[in-house]
C-alpha cells in the first residue's frame, strides 16, 4: 500500500500531540541549591541598588552586625554619597560556586560617578562575594576591589 495524503496528514498530527504533551507540563520545581544562588544574586543586585539609590541605611543593612568591615563600608560609602550626586554601577556574575551553605558570587564591576560639578569618573574593579545561611543569607566576606569608597581612591 501506497501512503496518501491522509497517511502523511495522519502522521503529521500524531507528530504534533507527541511534541505539544511535552511542551505543555510543568517545568520541575528549582532545586534548593538553585535556590540559594538565585537568593545570594538578589542579596547583591539589593546591595548594588541601595548603593547606587545613595540609601545609606539600605546599604549598610547588606552588612551584618557582626560584619568586621561594616563600619569601614559605612564610612567609605557615606564619603561617596557626600562626593557624587550620581552613582550608576553594574555588577557581572562571572562564577558561582556553592559549597554546603556558602554561595560565593564572583564578579566584576564597571561604575560611573558623576561629582556635584557634573565631572564623570568611571572605575572597574573585580570583587568576590561570600555569603553564608540557609534560609536568610548574609555577607561574610567581600575580597578583591570594592565598588564603594570611590571618593578616597580618587585621591
Amino acid at each position: 500500500m501506497r501512503p496518501t495524503r491522509v497517511h502523511y496528514l495522519l502522521l503529521m498530527l500524531l507528530a504534533l500531540s507527541l511534541l505539544s504533551a511535552g511542551c505543555f507540563k510543568k517545568p520541575p520545581p528549582p532545586s534548593p541549591d538553585a535556590i540559594k544562588v538565585s537568593n545570594a544574586r538578589a542579596e547583591m543586585n539589593a546591595l548594588v541598588n541601595s548603593y547606587e539609590n545613595r540609601n545609606l541605611t539600605a546599604f549598610i543593612n547588606h552588612f551584618p552586625f557582626e560584619y568586621r568591615g561594616r563600619q569601614d563600608a559605612a564610612d567609605l560609602a557615606e564619603k561617596d554619597f557626600a562626593a557624587y550626586t550620581k552613582i550608576d554601577l553594574t555588577m557581572y556574575v562571572d562564577r558561582v560556586t556553592l559549597v554546603k551553605d556558602e554561595v560565593t558570587l564572583y564578579t566584576h564591576w564597571e561604575g560611573f560617578w558623576t561629582d556635584k560639578s557634573g565631572k564623570k569618573t568611571r572605575d572597574l574593579g573585580t570583587l568576590i562575594l561570600v555569603y553564608t545561611g540557609d534560609s536568610k543569607l548574609k555577607l561574610t566576606q567581600l575580597e578583591g576591589s570594592n565598588f564603594f569608597g570611590k571618593a578616597v581612591r580618587r585621591k
